[in-house]
């Protein structure tokens, strides 16, 4: 959506067959799942390095 298009019309059209109250749980739930996922796993975890990084590093 362009900003011409959100000063003429406002929410996207998917957005506006949403109420703000049903827009507010779904953000709620969402931080909920959030906050359950980064305490049930490790947050240091480290994503394997490709093989042209490991090239790089020697």
């Amino acid at each position: 959506m362009s900003v011409d298009e959100y000063v003429d019309y406002g929410r996207s059209e998917m957005l506006q067959l949403a109420t703000p109250g049903e827009i507010l749980s779904v953000v709620n739930e969402l931080e909920s799942l959030a906050a359950v996922f980064e305490h049930d796993h490790d947050l240091h975890y480290e994503a394997p390095r490709s093989a042209a990084r490991q090239k790089m590093s020697g």
